[in-house]
Parts: C-alpha cells; sequence; structure tokens
C-alpha cells in the first residue's frame, strides 16, 4: 500500500483544528458521541467554545451517556446537539444534512473488542469500520460540494493501522506514516479482526479524501488511557484498564 499523505502523529486529536478555530463559533461532528475517546474529545471542543453535534445510534442512550458532559458544557462556552444515526454501513440521505454546517468532522466511530467464537467479525467489525468510514467520508464531501463550510476532517486511526503482532518496520528500525499493517488477518482470533478492520478503514479513508479533494488528516495512537468523561459500563478501554488495576 502506499505511504498515507500526512505524517500520523502522536498529538491530541483537537491539535488538528485550523489556528483561527480556537476561540470561534465554529461547527465540530463528532461520530460516535458516546465512545470513550469522542466523549473527551467532545468536551474539549467545547472548552473551546464549539458548537459540537454528535451523533449516535440511540439518541436516548446518549443523552443518558452524555449526561455528565452536558451538566459540563453550562460552564464552558460551547454548545452540544446530539443526532441520532442507526446505522452508519449504509448510506443515509440525512448524513449530508448533520454535516452541511459542519467546519471539522471527527470520524471517531468504529467498533472496538476482541473476536469471540461464533461472531461474524466481517459484519460485526469489518464492514462496520470500512462503510461507516465510505459514507460518512462521502457524505462529508457532498457536503462540501453543496457549499458548506467543512475544512478538514480527522480520522482516529490506530497504530493498529500501522503495524500488526508480526510486522516489522520497513527501514529495518521504527515505524513511521509509510508502514501498513499487513499481516493482520479476520481469521486470527483475538484482537486480530479489529487490528485488520482500523487498516482497511483507514485506507478506505484515504482513497474517498483523494478521491473527493477532502483534507484528511489520520491520528495513529497507541492505547489511550485516562479517567472517563462518562461512567459508561462495557466500554472495552476502560474494561483493560479495569483488569490491569485490578490484579
Amino acid at each position: 500500500p502506499p505511504p498515507r499523505p500526512m505524517a500520523a502523529v502522536l498529538r491530541p486529536a483537537t491539535a488538528y483544528l485550523s489556528t483561527a478555530a480556537a476561540g470561534s463559533r465554529r461547527r465540530a461532528v463528532v461520530t460516535g458521541a458516546t465512545g470513550y475517546l469522542a466523549t473527551e474529545l467532545i468536551f474539549q471542543l467545547l472548552q473551546r467554545g464549539y458548537l459540537v453535534r454528535g451523533t449516535a445510534r440511540n439518541i436516548n442512550a446518549a443523552r443518558l451517556a452524555l449526561a455528565p458532559v452536558a451538566a459540563a458544557a453550562g460552564a464552558v462556552p460551547g454548545e452540544l446537539e446530539l443526532v441520532e444515526l442507526p446505522d452508519l454501513t449504509t448510506a443515509s440521505s440525512s448524513l449530508p444534512s448533520v454535516l452541511e454546517d459542519c467546519d471539522v468532522l471527527f470520524h471517531t466511530a468504529s467498533p472496538f473488542f476482541p473476536a469471540a467464537p461464533g461472531v461474524d467479525v466481517r459484519r460485526a467489525l469489518l464492514e462496520p469500520a470500512v462503510l461507516g468510514t465510505r459514507h460518512v467520508l462521502t457524505a462529508a464531501a457532498e457536503a462540501q460540494g453543496g457549499g458548506g463550510c467543512l475544512d478538514r476532517v480527522v480520522l482516529t486511526s490506530s497504530i493498529a493501522a500501522v503495524r500488526g503482532g508480526e510486522s516489522v518496520p520497513g527501514n529495518g528500525s521504527f515505524f513511521t506514516e509509510e508502514d501498513w499493517n499487513v499481516s493482520s488477518k479476520a481469521d486470527g482470533g483475538g484482537f486480530e479482526p479489529y487490528l485488520l478492520s482500523k487498516t482497511l478503514a483507514e485506507r478506505e479513508a484515504w482513497l474517498v479524501a483523494e478521491q473527493e479533494g477532502l483534507d484528511l488528516v489520520s491520528v495513529n495512537p497507541a492505547f489511550l488511557v485516562g479517567p472517563p468523561r462518562v461512567p459508561r459500563q462495557g466500554s472495552t478501554s476502560v474494561e483493560f484498564m479495569r483488569t490491569w488495576l485490578e490484579r
């Protein structure tokens, strides 16, 4: 696969906001708004004065989950709005309208869990990651082409897209933006299908961005650690940290 057009750097996602955006009343759309990363991202955007539109599969569950963030938003300059998008794996006519007045899009929605016996990893992991990315970025391009104000797309990818368990750096020393995970397989078991899903999703993102002329930045962190913004149960990230602490 070709190298990424931009370096995959370990910086906060908010570092990729344009300089002029800081403190202004711009709008950011965050997909997968109830996720572990997304809730922290939303809070930081609200602190910066952004009008944040978060998407979720179930808006009632999202309102409940994001209640602590919404309550904290009363003390910061930004505003939070939630929109229900039940299924990103199918092209939705409402997606472009969700993005039409958006200045920056953070695409964080992607499943994160280990494969279990009997789970169809293609339907549970690969298709949601790849098709969700394709439809969201295509809708962003459509909104932009319709006179929208979108000037940047930030994809929260993963180190999983750079290297797999058996990967070797292309330069022989360390991994760079030129490296891709080419070892993970759908039938690998454990987290291997997840690693593959992040790889395929990022490759799809760069393909759509090139075709549609989108300004895309990919952020490729390793494991994220920190206190959750919301008391959500069942998060894979939180369960990892709980396991480590209880050992």
